[in-house]
């Protein structure tokens, strides 16, 4: 899977992410570093299984469960650091198959896991 022209483009637009091929995992994520929703929250970075997995990796060890729904940390899954970012292992709800396609999916995927990391 590769991500196309236009895709690249908006994301150079609205994050700073990387597609790479971390050495301890078993596949490619795609990297979003310091993400935040606005200016006026501190920032978090984020990790997707490019592969379209129900993985994912947050820079934050701890993350708080909203209605009963949130990110699961998961042992199984190894943690990993990056460009001086550690990234924790969590297990997700399934985020829709074209988040590598369609840029308002992926903002929206990044928005409710930061959701689940920073309180208030």
């Amino acid at each position: 899977m590769t991500l196309s022209k236009e895709m690249k483009k908006e994301l150079s637009r609205s994050f700073r992410s990387k597609l790479e091929n971390v050495p301890d995992l078993d596949g490619p994520v795609l990297i979003v570093l310091d993400y935040s929703p606005n200016n006026d929250q501190p920032p978090i970075s984020i990790a997707f299984d490019y592969n379209g997995g129900n993985k994912c990796w947050l820079s934050e060890s701890r993350v708080y469960a909203q209605d009963g729904l949130g990110p699961n940390s998961h042992a199984e899954y190894r943690e990993f650091f990056f460009e001086g970012r550690r990234f924790y292992p969590y297990s997700i709800q399934a985020f829709p198959k074209d988040i590598f396609g369609d840029i308002k999916q992926f903002r929206n995927a990044c928005r409710r896991l930061y959701r689940h990391t920073v309180r208030g």
